[in-house]
């Protein structure tokens, strides 16, 4: 379950993906097979690298995707700028599934730094 958390503190769940219908239509070009080695690979690494508390999602797959779960989101679009974003897309489903309850942030190390968001776990309580 993935929820944000607003400025006063007010906690929501998010039900629908980020930017569904770019979603959509680039999920017409993966093939499932390569989807669910995506989304399997995404969880073995949050539950193993992250430890299943918190992760960046521009780090996990590095800069070369050749030979890794995650080639074939590049060779499905063909454009690398298009296939980083869908990428991240796919790391907002993979954790909204997930039946933890996470929330997400940008935290870039240096003002100006592009990076991917982070997300982590929380314990939301039963009065908030």
């Amino acid at each position: 379950m993935l929820v944000k958390i607003g400025d006063n503190g007010k906690v929501g769940p998010i039900t629908a993906q980020a930017h569904d219908e770019r979603f959509r239509q680039w999920m017409m070009h993966l093939a499932p097979a390569d989807f669910q080695n995506i989304c399997d690979a995404l969880n073995i690494y949050i539950n193993t690298q992250g430890g299943g508390e918190i992760i960046t999602s521009s780090w996990i797959p590095g800069a070369d995707w050749t030979d890794t779960p995650f080639e074939p989101i590049y060779t499905a679009l063909k454009n690398w700028e298009i296939a980083r974003f869908f990428y991240g897309l796919i790391v907002w489903k993979v954790i909204m599934d997930r039946p933890e309850t996470w929330s997400f942030g940008r935290y870039p190390k240096n003002e100006g730094d592009v990076i991917g968001l982070t997300y982590f776990r929380v314990e939301i309580p039963a009065w908030a």
